[in-house]
């Protein structure tokens, strides 16, 4: 069972989900981290609630963030 939380340090993955439009109560960025890239992912999606974003999703090997995707997201 895995109970760290979605903004972990100790997840591997990360994704910074850009708002085109600031969302009343979030603002213009929130950010999600999973251990799983395709969770992770998901988990942007689910944050976009329907609106268009720009997302980076970025891996944390060592010792620095790499980026490993880099799209939009429009529904």
């Amino acid at each position: 069972m895995n109970t760290n939380s979605l903004r972990s340090p100790k997840h591997k993955f990360s994704a910074e989900i850009c708002f085109d439009i600031p969302l009343k109560g979030i603002g213009s960025v929130i950010g999600v981290t999973a251990n799983d890239l395709s969770d992770v992912e998901h988990y942007a999606a689910i944050s976009a609630q329907g609106h268009p974003v720009y997302v980076t999703i970025a891996e944390y090997p060592h010792f620095d963030w790499s980026i490993v995707n880099e799209y939009n997201l429009n529904k």
